[in-house]
Order: structure tokens, then C-alpha cells, then sequence
């Protein structure tokens, strides 16, 4: 045995051990990574000198509202000249005090962890900042107010709090500026606008979910962003609303990817005046068909959507016809928050039930999730949509199926999806709660 222990491995594979471990599957999660750390760190003797020899193994660096100075010093020490990737996690507030029973504030908790912190920026590539308080959110904004990061590439801010109403009117001023970061190149705001989006020779990549405050943006904020980025290649303007939409062109010549959601007939007035001659992949969700009448001046974009999820349980669905004719491009829909209302218009529109009719309204579909539907309407649906031959039903383009049924009745389907489809997935309900596709009996997979 003592001859398989670490200590005899190749350099080489001690590495690929270590970094497998870092990017198991390509990406990287902090929580999985700061447990396997501790698992190795306790495997053996061995194991623990390896990996406080290897620097990478020490550049995550994830704080909470008790990591004490000491640790960070060690981690910083280990991960020798290397850039810090950095983590915030201020999470569970409520329960930390329960248990802690201190009287010392969540502000005071917080500018500790933040002195930490504020010498690292100049080691910092990406940050991570969690949070669900509004106190620690701000008390995070104000601490790293204008310092300077050279090496910072990676911006990622989720607040979690649904409830707290935000005031926007006072993040206006940038809490950095281009100068600050001259590396960046990426930046994710999750229900928050900390840091205020500004525009940057280097940003390749902004995407900015659930921000729907009235005061959050303008046309002319995103106008200066786009414009003002001439690297930027991938957008996402998730769950926003713009006020002052004016017309006129927003010109980028290097976005290729654009994520969106129509949730407000300003959004669908502002992506009017998107050209983007580059444009590839779109993703966009309806969330009200209501405003899809707004949305059909998007003629343009709507010719390139790529992926779709329409929402809002399929009321007002007789106004999505207006759109059909410009879905040939989707490969992936998603209806899966619709009732069976929408798939019985699309079918109708798709002349499903007219032998002579041979067009279809989803030309490339590739994958197809749908709910509370027939497994009789889904299979239709799946001859007219997925099929590469119309007169010809068992070759087909269509590669992907995920089905959620509320009852175990349709065998029809199911046989037939286990036949011709190459990934094919059935859900059922149970109590009101979808049963995951690690239960056996839950799952049907070709």
C-alpha cells in the first residue's frame, strides 16, 4: 500500500487530481469546491503536504461573517503570487444570530470582513458577492467604493431577498469605473445594480437579471453600455424595465448572443431599436403575451430567436399567432409554465387537423419541454414540429423531449417518444411537486 501513496505519484497526475477537483465538470462551484478542499486537506498526511505545495489549490478564497484574518493569511501565503479568486458569502443572517447571540451589529460584522478584504483587490480576478440583506449589500457597495483592481476580470452580485424594495435613485454613480478595472471583461447583477453597469473597452459579457424598478434604467443607460462596449459579445437584459424609450438605432457590430425577457412593453420598445448585424443565438421569454403586440415591431430579432420559453400559463394566447410566423428560427421551446391552451393554438395554427397542410411554424426545432398537456397533443405536436420529413414521422430533427404529466395515462406517447426520440424525459406529479429525474420510477430516458 505505501507504494500508491501520493507521495509516489508523478507531479503530473497529483495535478490533474487537483484540478479535476477545481473544475470537475468544466465549471466551478465555491460550496463544492471548499468541501472537497477540507476532504483532501483530511485524507492523509500525504494529501495535506500535496496540496499546500500545489498554490492553485489555495486561490478560492470564500468569507463569511466569521473567517477570521488568520485564515485568509494562510490561504494567501499558500497560493504564493497567484490571483485571488474571491467569494463573499454573507448568507443566513437571521440563523447566524440566533445561534451567536451577540450584540454586535451586522454592520460592524461586516466592515471587519470588509478591512480584509479591501487590501486583496489588487490580487482579485473575480469576485463573488452573495447576500439576502440589504445592510450587508451596501455596507459591500460602500467598502469597495473606487478601489483599484488590475487584475479583476469577473463580477458576480446575486441579492436573494425577493421582498426588500430596492431605491435605485441612489446607485446612479458608479461604485467603480473603467479606470478601476482595466480587465474587465465580465459581469453578472442579480436583482441588484451594484456595480452600476458602465460601459468598457474591455467587457466581453453583461448580463443583468430581475431588475424591474421603474427607476433602474433609461434608454440612454443602455444605449452608452452597448455603444460604449465595443468588445461586448454576449447581453442579457433579464426581467428590466426602461424608461424613456426614445427611437433611434442602439448599433453594436460585436454582440453575437442576446438573452431577453419581454415583461414589460418597454422592453419590447427598447429591443426595437437594437441592431446587432452579428447576432446568432437569442434567448427570450415571454412573460406576458399580453405585450407581444408591442413586441411584433421586433421583427427583426424575432427572425433570430434561437431559444424560447413563453410564460403567464397561456392566458392571452390568442395574440402569439401574430408572432408564428417568425419562430422558423427557434430550436429550443420552452412551455412548460403555459396550459394546454397554447399547444392547442399551436397546433390549430400549424394545421394539424387540415390533411393539407404542409407548414410548420417551428422549422428547426431541436428541443421541446412542455406541462399539462395531453400526451395525444404533445405527440402531434412532436410529428408536426420535430420530424424532418412532414410526410415522414420516424426520422427526426427533434432531439429532446422533457414532458411533466399530472397522470400516468398516456402510453401512447410514451412509447412512441421512447422510439424516436433520443432524450426523452417524463415527470409526473406528485402532491403539487414535479418528482426529479433521479427518482426510477419518475424517469422514462432512451
Amino acid at each position: 500500500m505505501s507504494s500508491t501513496a501520493i507521495s509516489h505519484f508523478p507531479v503530473e497526475i497529483g495535478i490533474q487530481i487537483f484540478n479535476n477537483i477545481l473544475y470537475p465538470d468544466g465549471s466551478f462551484s465555491y460550496s463544492k469546491f471548499i468541501r472537497a478542499r477540507w476532504l483532501v486537506c483530511r485524507s492523509s498526511s500525504e494529501w495535506m503536504r500535496a496540496v499546500n505545495a500545489y498554490p492553485k489549490f489555495w486561490t478560492h478564497i470564500s468569507i463569511d461573517l466569521e473567517t477570521p484574518s488568520e485564515l485568509v493569511d494562510t490561504y494567501l501565503n499558500r497560493a504564493g503570487s497567484l490571483p485571488i479568486k474571491l467569494c463573499l458569502d454573507f448568507h443566513s443572517i437571521e440563523q447566524y444570530f440566533e445561534v451567536r447571540r451577540s450584540v454586535q451589529t451586522i454592520q460592524d460584522l461586516a466592515t471587519e470582513r470588509m478591512v480584509i478584504i479591501q487590501p486583496l483587490m489588487h490580487r482579485v480576478e473575480q469576485i463573488l458577492m452573495e447576500t439576502e440583506d440589504r445592510t450587508l449589500h451596501d455596507c459591500m457597495q460602500e467598502a469597495l467604493r473606487g478601489l483599484h483592481a488590475p487584475l479583476l476580470r469577473d463580477i458576480i452580485v446575486r441579492f436573494t431577498h425577493t421582498r426588500t424594495k430596492w431605491d435605485y435613485g441612489a446607485l446612479n454613480s458608479p461604485s467603480w469605473t473603467t479606470g478601476h478595472l482595466p480587465a474587465l471583461e465580465r459581469v453578472h447583477l442579480y436583482r441588484t445594480l451594484f456595480p452600476f453597469p458602465f460601459a468598457s473597452a474591455t467587457l466581453r459579457e453583461l448580463r443583468i437579471y430581475e431588475v424591474p424598478h421603474e427607476r433602474a434604467f433609461n434608454f440612454a443607460d443602455i444605449r452608452n453600455i452597448i455603444t460604449g462596449s465595443p468588445r461586448l459579445e454576449e447581453l442579457a437584459l433579464w426581467g428590466i424595465f426602461c424608461s424613456e424609450v426614445q427611437a433611434g438605432h442602439i448599433l453594436s457590430t460585436s454582440i453575437h448572443t442576446l438573452r431577453i425577457k419581454f415583461n414589460h412593453a418597454s422592453v419590447s420598445r427598447l429591443a426595437a431599436n437594437f441592431d446587432f448585424p452579428l447576432l446568432r443565438t437569442v434567448h427570450v421569454e415571454i412573460a406576458h403575451p399580453s405585450d407581444v403586440v408591442c413586441a411584433v415591431r421586433c421583427s427583426q430579432l424575432w427572425k433570430k430567436v434561437t431559444h424560447l420559453k413563453i410564460n403567464d400559463n397561456g392566458r392571452d394566447v390568442y395574440n402569439l399567432p401574430l408572432l408564428f410566423d417568425s419562430f422558423y428560427s427557434v430550436t429550443h421551446l420552452d412551455i412548460t409554465e403555459c396550459n394546454g391552451t397554447l399547444l392547442s393554438e399551436l397546433t390549430r395554427h400549424s394545421g394539424l387537423n387540415m390533411s393539407h397542410e404542409t407548414t410548420t411554424v417551428f422549422r428547426e426545432l431541436q428541443s421541446f419541454k412542455v406541462a399539462h398537456a395531453t400526451g395525444r397533443d404533445v405527440l402531434q405536436f412532436c410529428l408536426r414540429h420535430g420530424a424532418k420529413d412532414l410526410s415522414d414521422g420516424h426520422h427526426m430533427k427533434l432531439r429532446e423531449v422533457r414532458m411533466t404529466i399530472m397522470v400516468a395515462s398516456h402510453t401512447e406517447c410514451i412509447e412512441w417518444m421512447k422510439e424516436h426520440i433520443q432524450s426523452f424525459r417524463l415527470y409526473r406529479m406528485s402532491n403539487g411537486m414535479r418528482v426529479g429525474a433521479d427518482s426510477e420510477a419518475a424517469r422514462l430516458t432512451v
